[in-house]
């Protein structure tokens, strides 16, 4: 429509039909019907768009005037479905009605919208967008409906009519589909080709990099450039302002790189909507129209662009959706640049160059079945330019070549790179370049039958990003490059360490931090450039580049590679001045004590094995040492209940019991039966009847209550008991045997620390207290449902954190740490003990305060786990050095204040603020001398 071909007057060149041609058609100004869609709709894509009537100078009957025969499969009916005698009978409304949007537009059909935009088939450059739209909108738009699905399209449709913005994006994270912004789009094609040819020719990189980057800028100057030089030659004239810009050896080997970048072969495994083959495709034909000025070649945009899409340009995707939207993304961008209006050329068949499958996984197949495959890479090009009207000849053409891949694949159906794209791999071993936008889903989000297939092919089943690097390598030539934005949560934590070695096996070339760049909130990612090598350089040079804060104008530094292939389990780690500081300072003898040690403290179970040999190394230490926190305390996660409701309370007096006390007749208002029963008619009935009964009488309504209905009718972990101060024991008084076995009479009750959601550090005083009785013990010692764990250190003072690490702002950033006073541990509740704290060598306070520095929460986000979720092994390799007994006495101090300022706050002496206030104060202190302690 935007190119004037629909609608054109019989006799009159294509370019001269009406621009509202669609709007036209729904005003019956092309002939009548009775429905929009199953009228008009169906045999303008059917039958006008895919039937070549150049013999009768393509006049349609129906609509009497002239639409083009464009084919490739674009209007190919859905699944092969009759057309003609199927009527879909979708509303008129929903292509244009009489609607008021609430921008006061009138019409929400989708005529009406697309006639409230300036549209476009040009995708522009990442720096030339204007108002119009482009095809990019369709990738937006996949990014966006592809989160859709049956199962949750009524949950989707609320958030929307809630106004609640952005909340969308959650169905986006579940299904890992992000469409990736144009400019690093744009950054990640320009860096693959430069690494391209660096590798393919004897050019310098700096003259590569400066040809990829300023090609579509200078184009005309250089053309301007070689006719002047030739007037010079000739002695027409005797100077020229203008000095080209290209390199003389770019220059010179013009046509040798003009055929790397026509046989280039690309692909990207998880192609969504088509960005980066698109993107792609626009550099390769920029570069080969700027050679051509030195290989005086005669070239059309068109021509180019068709060539890259036939002989370079593969792409993947599980999503059938996401497969037809980047084949039109192709065919819209082939159109734009069709200058031939007396000769309209059909369109190609994309299905063997963008095929739905699924990238991780292959079929076993004949390798050696040379015939077979010659024949098929004999077809597909055939079956690419076919253009012929007879659709059963295309089905023909097409049975053929899905017979040869049948055979070849022993009858699998499953997508396979080798089979599907056998030219790549039987002209070069594999692909010159893979590029992409992995899913971002973790495996929570896959089939019980595909974690098995992923296990048994890779050996292991994690996030789908991270199998999508191990495949790729796998369908990368020798000397290939790959190139992804993904998460960057392969950066630290140990999960990920197969990756990072992969890539260190091969040869890291670019690593950048790119931060959020998209329109949601999600993990930080990063984009990563390497090269596949079967026998890597120990050394060697890679950029290290942040781009956090401005992707298009980021900060760069060099690494070198043994920086990562030294550090603690590989870990990638910002190259920075001050991160190669501590870098310098402790990797080594960090990772010397991992080597040593980390086998023998990684379980508690491991801890209590190798005691002695432990015992031994602990006693040689002496201040100035440096250690790891692993190696100097013991612990670990506590009981888990599998019942709280049953055994947990909280204490009387708190806002935690009143809380408990306003929940109640809300609670008992779900055990619907019994309150018919009782006649509970509402919640003034319910706190009346409550009323009624004392503490023991509501604590075993409630029991019998979730013993009946079941134990999440209240929801889960949902405590109801309110205890008494009658009712703790005192701990300090506590047998051995009573800790470990509980305690018989009636003062049961003992401290609970089941973890502190508000993240206090310094010091928290428990509100929960745990059922500690013979009985029960014994019962949550032997209950299936229960996790008697960590009991050996039930009863003792050690440390604590959350596990949870979300630093907002510059205050946040740290370990959430405090003192865990003597009590019985949750699951929740991770904590650590000093092994022998009558040395007076460790203190809690000092490890406490260590643990509450800015410098140890900088190290653990560095050099140990960057994610959310804290584990105990992350903090068990932090780096401890033994303090003289001076030192000891500054944290002594600092941790003695800090913990006076958190019990006025929770006695309400103080309010938060002020307590804030003086603990701000505390805490730079704290960070200068431990900054000072550690790097001098």
């Amino acid at each position: 429509q935007k190119k004037g071909w629909f609608g054109v007057e019989r006799g009159k060149p294509w370019g001269t039909g009406p621009k509202d041609f669609m709007r036209r058609l729904f005003n019956r100004e092309f002939g009548t019907y009775k429905n929009f869609y199953d009228d008009i709709l169906e045999p303008l894509f059917y039958e006008a768009l895919s039937t070549n009537r150049s013999a009768a100078d393509h006049y349609y009957s129906r609509f009497n005037c002239k639409i083009p025969f464009l084919n490739g499969g674009l209007f190919d009916p859905i699944n092969n479905y009759d057309w003609v005698k199927t009527d879909i009978l979708i509303p008129d409304k929903l292509f244009s009605n009489n609607n008021k949007t609430k921008e006061g537009d009138i019409g929400d059909g989708i005529l009406d919208v697309f006639d409230r935009y300036n549209f476009t088939v040009n995708e522009e450059e990442p720096l030339e967008k204007e108002v119009a739209l482009d095809p990019e909108l369709l990738g937006k738009t996949y990014e966006k409906l592809n989160a859709i699905r049956a199962d949750n399209f009524d949950e989707y449709l609320q958030v929307l009519q809630s106004g609640r913005k952005g909340e969308e994006t959650k169905f986006n994270k579940e299904y890992g589909v992000y469409y990736t912004p144009r400019e690093i789009v744009h950054y990640m094609c320009q860096e693959s080709l430069i690494n391209y040819l660096a590798t393919e020719t004897s050019c310098a990189r700096d003259d590569i990099e400066e040809f990829v980057k300023i090609s579509d800028s200078i184009q005309e100057m250089e053309a301007t450039s070689l006719v002047k030089q030739e007037l010079i030659e000739a002695g027409d004239i005797k100077s020229t302002k203008y000095e080209s810009q290209i390199s003389e050896c770019i220059r010179n080997n013009a046509k040798q790189i003009d055929n790397l970048l026509a046989n280039i072969k690309v692909c990207d495994p998880a192609v969504g909507s088509g960005a980066f083959p698109i993107g792609m495709m626009h550099e390769v034909v920029k570069l080969r129209q700027l050679l051509s000025i030195y290989t005086g070649e005669q070239v059309k945009t068109y021509d180019l662009k068709h060539h890259a899409i036939e002989n370079s340009l593969y792409g993947v995707d599980i999503d059938p959706g996401a497969v037809e939207i980047c084949k039109l993304r192709f065919w819209l961008s082939m159109i734009v640049d069709e200058e031939d209006f007396h000769n309209i050329k059909p369109l190609p068949n994309l299905d063997y160059k963008i095929v739905c499958g699924n990238s991780l996984l292959g079929v076993e197949k004949g390798l050696y079945n040379h015939q077979d495959f010659a024949e098929l890479e004999k077809l597909k090009p055939k079956y690419f330019s076919f253009s012929e009207t007879n659709p059963i000849k295309k089905q023909q053409l097409k049975n053929e070549i899905d017979r040869l891949i049948y055979k070849i694949t022993k009858g699998h159906k499953e997508f396979d790179f080798e089979v599907y794209f056998s030219e790549v791999f039987r002209e070069k071993g594999g692909f010159d370049i893979v590029i992409a936008n992995p899913p971002y889903i973790s495996t929570k989000g896959v089939s019980e039958n595909v974690k098995k297939l992923l296990q048994k092919y890779y050996g292991f089943a994690d996030d789908l990003y991270s199998h999508f690097y191990f495949r790729s390598m796998e369908i990368l030539k020798k000397n290939g490059i790959l190139t992804y934005i993904s998460s960057k949560t392969f950066w630290t934590i140990q999960t990920k360490k197969n990756l990072r070695e992969l890539i260190l096996k091969n040869q890291l070339l670019q690593l950048v931090d790119a931060g959020n760049p998209f329109d949601a909130p999600m993990v930080d990612t990063c984009v990563i450039l390497v090269q596949k090598q079967l026998n890597s350089p120990n050394n060697y040079i890679f950029k290290y580049i942040d781009g956090t804060k401005n992707f298009t104008l980021p900060t760069i530094n060099e690494g070198k590679i043994e920086y990562y292939k030294n550090v603690p389990n590989n870990v990638f780690f910002p190259i920075n001045e001050y991160n190669l500081k501590i870098y310098k300072r402790y990797g080594k003898k960090v990772n010397e004590l991992l080597n040593q040690w980390w086998t023998k403290v990684s379980t508690s179970k491991n801890i209590e094995k190798y005691k002695k040999e432990l015992e031994t190394y602990r006693k040689s230490l002496k201040p100035g040492d440096i250690t790891l926190l692993g190696l100097i305390t013991e612990g670990g996660v506590g009981i888990q209940t599998g019942n709280n409701g049953k055994y947990v309370g909280v204490l009387g007096g708190t806002k935690w019991a009143e809380n408990v006390r306003k929940q109640r007749p809300e609670k008992l208002l779900l055990a619907a039966k019994f309150c018919s029963r009782q006649g509970i008619k509402n919640k003034s009935d319910a706190i009346d009847f409550l009323n009624n009964l004392n503490e023991q009488e509501i604590r075993e309504l409630f029991d019998e209550l979730k013993e009946k209905y079941g134990r999440d009718i209240f929801g889960q972990g949902w405590l109801f008991r309110i205890i008494s101060p009658e009712e703790i024991a005192d701990v300090e008084t506590l047998t051995e045997d009573e800790k470990l076995n509980g305690i018989f009479g009636e003062k049961t009750f003992v401290p609970y620390d089941k973890g502190d959601k508000d993240g206090n550090r310094w010091y928290a005083p428990t509100p929960y207290y745990i059922d500690w009785s013979r009985k029960n013990v014994k019962t949550l010692q032997t209950d299936p449902k229960a996790r008697w764990q960590g009991y050996q250190f039930y009863f003792r003072e050690g440390f604590c954190w959350n596990n949870v690490s979300t630093p907002k702002n510059e205050k946040s950033m740290y370990i959430k740490c405090r003192l865990k006073e003597k009590s019985v541990n949750d699951v929740a509740s991770m904590s650590l003990y000093i092994i022998n704290k009558n040395d007076n060598l460790i203190q809690n306070y000092y490890l406490i305060s260590l643990l509450n520095s800015r410098f140890l929460f900088n190290f653990l986000k560095i050099f140990i786990n960057e994610s959310v979720n804290l584990q105990i092994n992350d903090i068990r390799q932090l780096p401890i050095i033994i303090p003289t007994s001076e030192q000891l006495k500054f944290f002594e101090n600092i941790f003695n204040q800090a913990v006076s300022i958190q019990k006025e706050k929770f006695a309400e002496n103080i309010n938060k603020q002020e307590a804030e206030e003086n603990l701000d104060k505390i805490q730079k202190e704290l960070d200068k001398f431990v900054e000072e302690m550690y790097l001098g």
